[in-house]
């Protein structure tokens, strides 16, 4: 479909990996993890240390945990009193 445009081609993948990202999510937000994407990660340096192939990039990596009553910052949901790591 794009391959006389790899612009295109990075562009369709990278929504379609954000679209994606939404099941874990939801699925760790079930298990009663909290869970959210992370940004301002040094693609490269992530690619390297996960071994992708040139052709693949990290989009969107997730950042997955247990929900602490303590310290963290407060869940901005106006129902909880969880606070998040």
């Amino acid at each position: 479909m794009y391959g006389r445009q790899p612009w295109c081609q990075h562009d369709q993948a990278v929504r379609r990996a954000t679209f994606s990202a939404e099941t874990p999510i939801f699925v760790a937000h079930a298990m009663g993890l909290g869970a959210g994407p992370m940004i301002g990660i040094d693609q490269d340096k992530v690619a390297a240390q996960f071994g992708l192939a040139e052709n693949e990039i990290p989009v969107m990596p997730l950042a997955v945990g247990y929900p602490c009553l303590r310290i963290g910052r407060k869940n901005h949901d106006a129902h909880s009193s969880r606070y998040w790591i």
